[in-house]
Formats: C-alpha cells, structure tokens, sequence
C-alpha cells in the first residue's frame, strides 16, 4: 500500500478571492443574546466589548510574492501598490503526540492605504477552497475595504491549496466523486454505487496518509491557528472564517478559551447539523443560486434566449437521459454551481459568463462541453477535509426516503444532492468538532439569501448555539447571490470594518442589496 509523508512540505505558491454587487452602507442587523434569539434590535453596543486586536511580538518570515500569486491566478496586475507576501508555518502533525512537522502556507495581503501599525486579521476560508487563494481574490477585487484598516494573513488549511496538496486518488475516482451515479437507474442502486466510490476513495486515501487520518480535520485545523498565535507571541487573534471554516473557529475559541479578540463568520456552514439537514440547506442555496441566475439572464440579449429557465431545464433533461456528449448530469451542475459561487468576477459578469457556456454547450460546442466535462467537484484534500469533519452519513435506505420529496421539491439539484450527501459515507467514524463552552466576545455573522457553497441555515444555527452559552451574536443579511458575503457587498464590508474597529456588534438598518 502507499503511503505519503506528510511532512516538512514546502512552501508552494500562495493565493486568493472576491467580486460581486452591493454598494449601499445601510445593512440588516439581527441582533441576538440569550432568550431572545432572533429578535431585532437597534440596542447600543454591548456592554462586554472585545479586546484589542493585538500586533504581533515576532513575526512570520515574509517574502513578496505578490506578481507569482496574481500570475499563477490569472489575477491581473491587481490593484496599485497591492502587497502580497507569502511564508510558511511549521506544526506539529498531531500536536502533542508527533515529533514531526508540517509546513503550512500562509499569505498576507496589504495596501498603500492599510495604517502600518494595524495589527492583522486572520482568514480561516472553508474546505471549498485554500484560505491564500480566498485572500487573493479578495485583495484583488472591489470590495477590499477591510485592508484599508488591517492588514489580513490567510493560513491555509491542511492538504488544500500548497499545504501539503494530496495527491490519493486517480482521476477516475475523481470523476466519480463528481458524477456519482447514473441518474437514469433506481435511486437504491445510485446510493450504492455513491457508497462504492466513497468506500474505494476511502481505502486509497486513508491508506496514503497513515498514520495521520485523523490530522486532517477542524480539530487540527484549531490547533494550527493556534500554533500561529504561539508564534506571533499573542493572547489573542482576530478571526474572520468562511463557509465550514466556522467549524474551526470554534473548535479553536473551545481549545483556548481566551483566544480571540473578533470573530466574524462569514456564510457560516451550521452548527454540528446532521448530513440530512446540512445537505438540504446546500441543496437550498444552489436552487435559489439557480433562480437568481435565471431571472438575471431574462433580461434582452440573454445568450440562453427568451426563457432561460426552460434552456437550463432541456440541458439538464439531455444531461440526466445521457444525451448531451461526454457531459455527465452531476458536472453539469457542479459547474453550474461554482461559477455561480465564484467571487472573482461581479454578479452580472458571473451571470453572462454561465449562460454563454450553456448556451454553447446545448448547440454541442465541443470547447464548452470540455469545460463542463471536466469540472471537479472535490479535490483530493478537499474530500479528505470534509469527510474529517461530516456527522455520520444516513443510510442508503434513509437517503433514498427522502429522493421522492427532494426531486419535487429541488427539481435542479435535489436528486444529485441525495447522492452527493453519501460522498462521506465510508470515511471512519470521528467524534464531532466540540463547541466552546464560552465565548466572551461578541460574534458577528454574515449570511447571504442565495449560497450555493453552503445554503442559508448556518446564522441562526450557530445564533442559537452562542446563545447557549452567552455569546451575544449579531448577523447581517446581503440578499444577493454567492459565496461569501464579505467577497461580494461592500455594504458588508463596511459592517465587519466598524466591528473590526471597535469590538461591538452593529445597530439595526435595512438589508444588505444584492
């Protein structure tokens, strides 16, 4: 069997994300505390402010690379006087019990206009893409209105982006993880094969990393934040995370209780949801994704014609029968859904460039069903990060109860989201990333109406679950399309500045535009 080491990885290129609507400052600020969860509040300030954001003692070795990482992204020049400067981070492969070490990538971004002696912002981005890259793209986007206050380093997570980027599976095994199943055979039979392919994407990829199968997961991801604040010589850091990198956020505040000084959870993914309710809200977010794309593209001079949604539709159908060449049904819509995720590129730009590749492919261009044929749904890394941290799968037969009511229900991704939830279905089994059991800080989340990465639930889930334990939260909502907020709406960028700030929650308003 092979296997890999998993050590003293060296530093590879680093990266990152951002684009989209929203100009207006005006937002929609839930505010909530224990009892009263959901309750709309202008109330002034909490009475328990954050502490400062601390400046470094000693800091990373910095070199520039900010021309390799915006060549290597295909970024363009990016903006005057932008900075990116990358460094590694050395951790321990299981903290406390290896003498071997892991080198991380780490990217930190800057402009002339971010003060000198701001202390900087840690981003933590979700397994569904590296936490560099996510940093690029932000810096380099319109909406980078919190480097004009801090200074932001992004520490990638464990086997994803240069981080010790695995290599386990073949390319088959990869395509399987995006096709999944037939979709024109019974639903039992399509959540046995998903259930075969975990099962072979398992063996290949467990076997590669023993001894570390369990290195790859939130808990020691937390860890890893926490070595760099070792390092740094601080008490506390500045988190911004996104997507399920909410999970590491606090599994790290429950590690080292005192630790944080600002949290903002970007598009949270929820809060140790079973995979049926985690999987339904996804299916959720790219249906709406779906419709905010539709009824964009029904404007004049959509490539996709008079009704877009019925050209969606047809493709879908002649991807499902098998009758649109080499395409499967599930690349079609991992496609569909990543570029509708994708914050490098402005919404109406997002729009027009997906409905130019489907109005292409349906005419059966070979360079866009190329494209589309070649989507992956989930890197190596990726499907060894999320299946670290997913609650136990369902049941072939349980996940199969719910195809009927899901089909009708999500006619686009319903039926491809019953298979998708199995993915994980033979990864070993793990207990569930803990939940601190305080908070002293306030939380500020942002949520958005349309998120294809990880549907809408995560902000009241994780609401409720601070309020437990008497973290006042406070959640902004953006009514647009996309993953993550922060990436698209300059009206979110402006809340999470002033919080930066000051350490308090927001007052009320009107909602985030899309």
């Amino acid at each position: 069997m092979r296997r890999i080491v998993v050590i003293a990885v060296v530093l590879a290129a680093c990266t990152a994300c951002g684009a989209g609507p929203s100009t207006r400052p005006d937002v929609a600020v839930v505010q909530h505390q224990l009892g009263v969860a959901g309750a709309t509040t202008t109330s002034a300030a909490p009475d328990n402010p954050a502490p400062p954001i601390e400046m470094p003692k000693s800091d990373l070795s910095w070199s520039d690379c900010t021309r390799s990482t915006l060549d290597r992204m295909h970024l363009g020049a990016g903006p005057a006087g932008l900075k990116l400067q990358c460094a590694s981070v050395d951790v321990e492969l299981d903290p406390g019990n290896s003498l071997q070490s892991f080198s991380l990538d780490a990217l930190r971004a800057s402009t002339p206009a971010t003060p000198g002696d701001a202390a900087p912002v840690v981003l933590a981005a979700g397994t569904d893409r590296p936490a560099t890259d996510a940093l690029a793209q932000l810096a380099t986007g319109p909406h980078a209105a919190i480097l004009r206050s801090h200074p932001v380093v992004a520490l990638d997570r464990r086997g994803i982006g240069g981080s010790g980027t695995l290599d386990c599976l073949t390319s088959a095994q990869r395509a399987s993880l995006t096709t999944l199943a037939d979709p024109t055979a019974p639903a039992m039979t399509q959540a046995l094969s998903v259930l075969d392919t975990s099962k072979a994407a398992t063996v290949a990829c467990t076997d590669q990393i023993s001894p570390a199968e369990q290195g790859f997961d939130a808990l020691h991801a937390a860890s890893d934040l926490d070595t760099l604040r070792r390092r740094w010589g601080v008490d506390r850091l500045a988190l911004l995370t996104t997507g399920d990198g909410a999970a590491v956020a606090l599994t790290y505040a429950a590690k080292v209780p005192n630790g944080l000084s600002r949290l903002v959870l970007d598009s949270p993914a929820p809060s140790n949801a079973d995979t049926l309710t985690a999987a339904e809200q996804r299916i959720q977010g790219e249906e709406a994704a779906l419709t905010a794309f539709v009824a964009q593209c029904a404007s004049p001079g959509c490539p996709l014609g008079a009704d877009p949604r019925a050209a969606v539709t047809d493709l879908l159908g002649r991807a499902r029968a098998g009758t649109l060449p080499s395409v499967s049904v599930g690349a079609l819509l991992t496609t569909i859904a990543q570029r509708l995720a994708d914050p490098t590129t402005a919404w109406a730009d997002r729009v027009t460039g997906l409905a130019d590749l489907l109005a292409r492919a349906g005419h059966d261009d070979p360079d866009a069903l190329h494209t589309i044929a070649s989507a992956v749904a989930l890197t190596d890394g990726q499907f060894v990060a999320q299946c670290s941290d997913a609650p136990a799968s369902p049941a072939a037969q349980r996940a199969v109860g719910v195809e009927p009511s899901w089909s009708s229900r999500y006619p686009d991704f319903g039926d491809y989201g019953m298979g998708r939830m199995l993915t994980c279905g033979a990864w070993p089994a793990h207990a569930a990333p803990p939940l601190p059991s305080t908070l002293p800080i306030p939380v500020l989340m942002l949520g958005g109406a349309a998120d294809p990465v990880v549907g809408g639930g995560g902000p009241q889930s994780l609401a409720t679950a601070l309020n437990r334990v008497g973290t006042k939260t406070a959640t902004v909502s953006w009514q647009g399309a996309g993953h993550p907020v922060l990436w698209n709406s300059d009206c979110a960028g402006t809340v999470v500045g002033r919080y930066l700030d000051s350490g308090a929650l927001p007052a009320g308003g009107t909602a985030c535009p899309a």
